[in-house]
């Protein structure tokens, strides 16, 4: 929703202004970290406005509007004690955990088990994309360069959310898909920025993701074995945790809904899961297990 969003502010007129703001709404409300979008959007339009004076200033007053009313349609009834207020507080007291926690996340997409190789990852796609930007910005289409910043956006707000867990949990494969999405936009970037034709590079550039996408599936199927079993194991054994809450209070939600009628569980035990290959499924969940 947000990458559709910044497409239709380019170059926006009425009907792509509308359903650019329709997009926003949809991210926001798909994802908190979403709400980010509403910050690029209206940098898009200052763009187009104050740089390439194709728009009027009528459209970032607009967007503004928009943005007020959305982001606080979405905090309408939110009872939570992780408040903005909150996360800053907790940023400024620890900013250095912060950062490298950002670096990390951003750059979890090339190791599975290095912060430093994956921080170090992060700040060399950080320092690509501010030259980029610094040098393009008179540029008429800007689109790469602000979906880059989305997601540099949007993975500092997922920071704010998950940072009070140690570094290392950035790594973790359910947080490596914005890092995915930043590594191969900053490659069509600079391909772009470069004015890149080489016909083999591009060939071998889409060998490198391809088997990347081939071997995510074996390496990531190894923590997802794990993290299967043990879920399997609490369903057995009549204990339905979500964090955070206590399994007393999870449990008590369940049972509830069951007497209701609103959950029907299916029968037990349910089969052990086969998600990794061979012999290493039971060696590589005792690893994680002892972890």
């Amino acid at each position: 929703y947000g990458f559709c969003c910044l497409y239709c502010l380019h170059k926006t007129s009425r009907k792509r202004f509308v359903l650019a703001i329709f997009l926003a709404s949809a991210a926001t409300f798909t994802l908190a970290s979403g709400q980010v979008v509403w910050l690029v959007g209206f940098i898009s339009l200052l763009h187009q406005s104050l740089i390439r004076r194709s728009a009027s200033y009528f459209y970032p007053l607009c967007w503004t509007i928009a943005a007020a009313m959305v982001l606080v349609a979405w905090r309408l009834g939110l009872e939570t004690p992780n408040t903005l207020l909150a996360m800053l507080t907790h940023f400024f007291n620890f900013p250095g955990h912060h950062v490298l926690y950002f670096l990390t996340l951003l750059g979890c997409a090339v190791t599975e088990n290095s912060v430093a190789l994956a921080a170090m990852a992060g700040m060399t796609m950080i320092a690509i994309l501010v030259v980029c930007t610094v040098k393009s910005y008179r540029e008429q289409d800007l689109r790469l360069e602000l979906c880059c910043w989305f997601v540099v956006l949007s993975v500092a707000a997922i920071v704010l959310g998950r940072s009070f867990t140690s570094v290392d949990y950035a790594l973790s494969s359910r947080y490596s898909f914005p890092s995915v999405l930043m590594l191969t936009t900053t490659w069509v970037l600079v391909a772009v920025r470069l004015d890149i034709k080489s016909r083999k590079l591009f060939l071998l550039a889409g060998l490198l993701a391809a088997t990347y996408c081939v071997s995510s599936y074996y390496v990531y199927s190894i923590p997802l074995q794990y993290l299967a079993e043990k879920r399997v194991k609490n369903y057995n054994e009549d204990n339905y945790w979500a964090w955070p809450h206590p399994k007393r209070e999870s449990n008590a939600i369940v049972a509830q809904a069951v007497s209701l009628g609103i959950y029907q569980p299916p029968s037990q035990p349910l089969p052990d899961p086969r998600i990794d290959s061979g012999g290493r499924k039971k060696e590589n969940s005792l690893k994680l297990e002892q972890k």
